[in-house]
């Protein structure tokens, strides 16, 4: 689908929030809120500098690439497209991934088939040895939640959410969506 004027620019708005959200939670990841008004620090659970974003943003911007050439984001050739693009990024040195992201990334570089199939399988695999599973990025916290709530209407928050929960963070709910 591809997007015109106004919606361009909520897209662009959107992927701007996440990433100041993101920026000015870096120092506060599973830690206290802070005491008066949250400031950029940086460091947090990975090395980054005062206002740089986390993994978080990083992956957000692996689909927003995706989806910016117009692709079907439900489509099995988006999720592959995707899928590869958390591959190339984890391998390409990515500078933190969260525990339950990373043994995803690594069981999946271990397996063979389609990206998307790959990440599906790894998860489940994970999820079935751990018990654990959650949001990948939108829906981890309510400043990434608003990327699927602003999403085109015509593909809405289910369908959005939908592509990508699977990909890193399985359940065995969610079986019928690879």
């Amino acid at each position: 689908m591809k997007l015109k004027g106004a919606q361009n620019d909520r897209a662009a708005g959107v992927l701007l929030g996440q990433a100041c959200g993101d920026a000015l939670g870096v120092p506060y990841e599973f830690a206290a809120p802070p005491v008066g008004e949250a400031q950029m620090l940086g460091g947090g659970l990975g090395p980054y500098a005062p206002g740089e974003w986390s993994d978080d943003t990083q992956m957000a911007i692996c689909i927003a690439r995706i989806a910016a050439t117009g692709a079907d984001l439900t489509s099995a050739t988006a999720r592959d497209k995707v899928a590869a693009a958390f591959e190339t990024w984890r391998a390409d040195g990515a500078s933190d991934i969260g525990n339950q992201t990373s043994a995803v990334l690594h069981r999946a570089a271990q397996l063979s088939g389609s990206p998307s199939q790959r990440l599906s399988s790894a998860s489940a695999a994970v999820h079935g040895r751990t018990g654990r599973s959650a949001w990948i990025h939108h829906g981890s916290s309510s400043r990434e939640r608003v990327g699927a709530r602003e999403c085109p209407s015509d593909l809405g928050e289910y369908g959005y959410r939908q592509s990508f929960f699977i990909q890193t963070k399985g359940h065995p709910r969610d079986a019928s969506f690879s």
